[in-house]
């Protein structure tokens, strides 16, 4: 399969990178005639390769272990993953779940160094 959409993806990689300039280029202008100048704007784009769900996975675990990716720079990267998702994911690790407090209790109760 992957073979056969090769060349497809190489062409689809070429218009890509000249269509997305090009929009970056007319968003920056956008935003400088609106009266304000964001030389920020970056559009994100779509991974259209055909890849299991495993490969990418593995793919960027071995991107956050070998190479020092934050974990949480991978997420958007999987494949059905929205900024929605990501957005909820982080406020998941800043609340503290039940389990969590009740072993900080416990620890504190009976470890008097901590």
């Amino acid at each position: 399969m992957a073979a056969a959409e090769s060349g497809l993806q190489r062409r689809v990689g070429v218009r890509r990178a000249s269509y997305g300039e090009s929009w970056e280029q007319v968003l920056r202008l956008c935003s400088l005639l609106a009266g304000w100048l964001d030389t920020t704007t970056r559009l994100r784009r779509r991974d259209t390769e055909t890849r299991s769900l495993a490969a990418v996975v593995d793919a960027w675990g071995k991107a956050v272990t070998v190479l020092g990716v934050p974990e949480r720079a991978t997420w958007g990267r999987l494949p059905g993953v929205t900024d929605t998702d990501v957005q909820r994911w982080a406020k998941m690790l800043v609340t503290p779940d039940g389990h969590g407090l009740l072993a900080d209790v416990l620890t504190r109760a009976t470890d008097p160094t901590v």
